[in-house]
């Protein structure tokens, strides 16, 4: 038999171990076992890249003495002779890779001076292909199944949120859900009662509600600067937290004021990682809207406002459900795809999953902020908008501008329709233009020339756009394309003004309401 068919044979052997599981422990000791019968190799080795540590650890071995592992680690790090059998030892080694990226290091070798054939630095290279994609493959896998426990997990917390306000049921099951997706050694949530920090709920061992913080802890840097904070050596910034090396803390936000925060405590030598970052900013908001929701509760003196927060509760969590229940069905038909072997669908799968993932947060954002009472009465039209802009937009983490030119004085009954056609010109940017900017522009002018506006508001954003064209016709035939169109046109002939959008695919959208000077002065 040829070179190239033993090659290709050995290749067909590596592909079949490497495919028969997802399970990441079994496709490395099924390739190197592989690996090592077509080279005739007496030991083998795969290291992966740990990136939390920024080195390389041990993930599989045959034929290793016990007294070996930790010798070979030392050598790992070097990827430098001696072989790490013996002094007298022979090894090939080969960068195992895939999407662009170094995935870690696979070695094999032979004792005594027994050599590899002059082909084998080849045939290893061509062999750690696909053992590269497959330990690609898995991982994504293990976050396939990360990311849906995610979303079973936030599905649990937002139905608990929206189906009680007993803060006494609802906060320690947020702390349980929350460590079954973080791990942590301590979990609590912290409230600002007459100027010091008190545990309201803990989840762990050795800290209880009532117990206080000292102003010089790290929790108060969460409250003061009203930010999250990750610390990975915890303990030697905090002596107090020598039990501790990651300590993690979000602010919790009801309305525009932080009122305590959310802490996660880990003893494990390794910190918390973005993607963790994420996921307590999101518990955080529900956190502070089951905090919401309980305070407004009490102090609510008429059925009706119970009864309109409980509706906006249930919008909540059908809107939230339907996006987690995506994220499901995604990860079930990904996982499906990555059994046969089909990279590029997965691939695609998971870029959906990501966008849901976003989108899901977003939508929880606003949906939390529209259960504040209306600013308008109190700071005006431009102060309502400064205040959304800052609560939902620039958490989401878009970069909004608010232009004002000329007298922001407006008739009571003309703000609210200003500021509700602004809402949902907003609202339809943030949950379905996938907005990175966005504009609002306001212009007055009491002596306009003829044919000229008095009064103009843009809202323009530089997102994906859609035809026009299109979600007019779906329009005419009773779908609005969920855009809210109709609403606003409504909203602007209310006004005595017209409304035009102007959009196009790739290409952002701008909404303007034009007032004319003769019908801006509507009565309060």
């Amino acid at each position: 038999m040829d070179t190239g068919s033993q090659t290709l044979q050995a290749l067909c052997a590596v592909m079949r171990a490497t495919y028969a599981s997802l399970d990441l422990n079994t496709v490395l000791n099924n390739a190197l076992s592989q690996v090592m019968q077509v080279l005739d190799a007496e030991v083998g080795t795969i290291h992966l890249v740990d990136s939390a540590r920024g080195q390389l650890r041990l993930a599989a071995a045959h034929g290793l003495p016990a007294t070996q592992p930790a010798r070979l680690e030392a050598w790992a790090k070097t990827t430098l002779p001696p072989c790490p059998i013996a002094p007298e030892g022979v090894c090939l080694s080969a960068p195992l890779q895939a999407g662009g990226q170094y995935q870690g290091l696979l070695t094999v070798g032979r004792a005594g001076a027994r050599p590899f054939d002059a082909n084998a630095p080849t045939l290893l290279e061509v062999l750690t292909v696909p053992i590269g994609e497959a330990i690609h493959n898995a991982h994504r896998y293990s976050a396939e199944r990360a990311r849906r426990q995610q979303a079973d997990t936030l599905l649990q917390v937002a139905a608990v949120v929206s189906s009680s306000l007993e803060l006494n049921e609802v906060l320690p099951s947020i702390l349980d859900q929350l460590c079954r997706v973080i791990s942590c050694t301590n979990a609590t949530i912290q409230l600002l009662q007459e100027g010091a920090l008190h545990i309201v709920a803990a989840e762990g061992a050795g800290l209880g509600p009532g117990v206080p913080f000292e102003p010089t802890y790290p929790h108060w840097h969460v409250i003061t600067q009203e930010e999250t904070l990750n610390l990975d050596q915890a303990h030697a910034a905090y002596p107090a937290f020598s039990h501790a090396h990651g300590w993690l803390g979000a602010p919790l936000w009801v309305g525009e004021e932080v009122v305590g925060l959310i802490a996660l405590e880990r003893a494990l030598p390794e910190g918390y990682t973005e993607e963790d970052v994420r996921l307590i900013t999101g518990f955080a908001d529900l956190t502070g809207l089951a905090l919401e929701n309980a305070r407004l509760y009490r102090q609510a003196e008429q059925l009706a406002v119970i009864r309109e927060r409980q509706r906006l509760a249930r919008e909540l969590h059908d809107s939230v459900t339907q996006s987690l229940y995506s994220l499901t069905l995604l990860t079930e038909a990904a996982r499906r795809l990555a059994r046969s072997g089909d990279l590029a669908r997965v691939e695609e799968a998971l870029t959906r999953l990501s966008e849901i993932d976003q989108q899901a947060l977003k939508e929880m954002r606003l949906l939390v902020y529209e259960l504040r009472p209306l600013a308008l009465k109190h700071v005006g039209l431009v102060g309502a908008l400064q205040q959304r802009l800052d609560t939902v937009e620039k958490r989401a983490g878009v970069e909004t501008h608010l232009l004002l030119e000329g007298v922001m004085v407006f008739p009571e009954q003309m703000e609210e329709e200003l500021y509700r056609i602004a809402q949902e010109a907003l609202n339809n940017a943030l949950k379905h233009a996938a907005a990175t900017v966005i504009t609002v522009r306001i212009r007055t002018d009491e002596a306009p020339p003829p044919g000229e506006a008095a009064i103009a508001l843009t809202i323009t954003d530089n997102g994906k756009g859609f035809n026009l064209d299109e979600t007019t016709a779906a329009a005419s035939g009773g779908d609005t394309g969920g855009i809210g169109l109709d609403s606003m046109r409504e909203r602007a002939e209310k006004l005595g003004g017209a409304l035009t959008v102007h959009s196009a695919p790739r290409k952002g959208t701008t909404v303007e309401l034009i007032i004319p000077a003769t019908k801006s002065a509507l009565p309060s």
